[in-house]
């Protein structure tokens, strides 16, 4: 769905959402460690906002959020897997004309991960046994980018420095970057680009 609320501003929302069942046709002759049957669902939902502040001024943000969980079990109903995986994250960028062939972008996000399982295996003896095991992880990441065009459109330099955290685990990281492209003849130009990347 998209509507515009005015001739400025646009609101998008897209959800879909699935169920999937399976059932092995000869249950008996199977193991207990193989599937026999089992269950699944999906779901995605994505929402955006659009606002044209002026005809310079841009501002765009949006949002998303993932669910995948699963169940599979053997020929008696017992739970052999489990899994659960739920993912959202949420952003916005602002890209302002602030001159003639000078734009400035700016943008965060911020992506949020949880995944867990539970899992039956077969000991040596024979025997069922459980684990199981559950984890998150956060990742926040932000840029500002500035693209100038220069001498009549001879000369464009681009900018960046981009800004990337993972939570607790890795430190905060920071990677500039600029790349230069000058037409020195009709037929001829000139690139050069520099960066630091981790």
């Amino acid at each position: 769905m998209s509507y515009d609320l005015t001739p400025r501003q646009n609101v998008n929302l897209f959800v879909t959402d699935g169920h999937t069942t399976m059932s092995m046709n000869d249950q008996a002759v199977l193991e207990d460690v193989q599937y026999a049957s089992g269950n699944s669902d999906f779901t995605l939902a994505r929402a955006g906002w659009r606002w044209a502040l002026s005809p310079r001024l841009l501002l765009d943000t949006r949002a998303a959020y993932i669910r995948e969980p699963d169940e599979l079990f053997n020929n008696v109903s017992t739970l052999l897997t489990k899994t659960d995986h739920r993912e959202w994250v949420g952003g916005a960028g602002v890209s302002w004309a602030w001159a003639q062939d000078h734009v400035l972008q700016a943008g965060l996000s911020e992506r949020r991960i949880r995944d867990s399982e539970y899992q039956v295996g077969i000991t040596t003896s024979g025997q069922l046994q459980p684990f199981s095991y559950a984890g998150s992880g956060l990742r926040q990441t932000g840029y500002v980018e500035q693209a100038s065009g220069l001498l009549q459109g001879r000369l464009h330099i681009l900018g960046s420095l981009r800004w990337e955290r993972f939570q607790e685990y890795l430190p905060q990281q920071f990677s500039p970057q600029i790349s230069l492209a000058l037409r020195a003849a009709r037929n001829t130009e000139l690139q050069f680009a520099a960066g630091k990347y981790s």
